[in-house]
């Protein structure tokens, strides 16, 4: 499983919750087919399935399971109702997820957002990280600490961010303003070189709730 979610680009909490609970059903099921093997079947059925013919047994069998996963898939998990409440959704339409989709608000947040950095800025910086908008705008990141929260770079790290967003003619940071909140009123933060950064360097130049555009105020037009 440790493997396994080495190979995302980007392992957030839920998706590690649903690999992490992988092998306790695999090992349910299991538990499962054991059980069953070990019901004693009255000796009636026990004769009368004891003549059948193997291949008999066989697609009995692959029956058995596969009404057992249409019942799962469309009585339990109700797929067929899941799929076309994601079909009723608006496409994403950005690069590398034109056929994603997700609720009207925030597909035209991620436009909005996307189509701004597209046109205004060399490179940039987001909080919480959603690292894809690199893509979706076909910007570089000023730096290969990447993380989905800025506090969890060490102070060197941070001043390395800073460094990287320095090097560029039109940096920006895009911050989400609950973050900015939060920040504003964690003393541990304030003192940090990112936020005082922020704070001090920095200056709000647009807007698109919840997201804040900050520049650097000698590069503000």
């Amino acid at each position: 499983m440790a493997a396994w979610q080495g190979l995302q680009g980007y392992p957030i909490a839920g998706t590690q919750v649903a690999i992490g609970t992988f092998p306790l059903v695999l090992a349910c099921t299991v538990c499962l087919a054991d059980a069953l093997n070990a019901i004693s079947l009255p000796e009636r059925i026990r004769q009368r399935f004891g003549v059948l013919p193997w291949r008999t047994i066989v697609v009995c069998q692959i029956l058995g399971a596969a009404a057992l996963v249409c019942f799962f898939a469309i009585a339990w998990c109700k797929l067929p109702d899941g799929r076309n409440y994601y079909l009723s959704l608006p496409r994403l339409d950005l690069p590398g997820s034109r056929f994603v989709r997700t609720d009207a608000n925030t597909t035209q947040l991620y436009q909005s957002v996307a189509r701004y950095l597209r046109a205004n800025c060399d490179t940039f910086v987001t909080s919480p990280g959603v690292h894809s908008f690199y893509f979706w705008t076909g910007k570089r990141p000023p730096t290969y600490l990447n993380s989905t929260s800025v506090s969890l770079l060490s102070t060197r790290q941070e001043e390395q961010v800073l460094a990287g967003l320095n090097r560029v003619r039109r940096p920006l940071i895009v911050i989400n303003d609950d973050i900015y909140r939060r920040w504003g009123q964690d003393a541990s933060v304030a003192g940090r070189p990112f936020f005082r950064a922020l704070r001090n360097d920095y200056v709000e130049i647009h807007r698109i709730p919840p997201i804040s555009f900050y520049a650097p105020k000698e590069h503000r037009e």
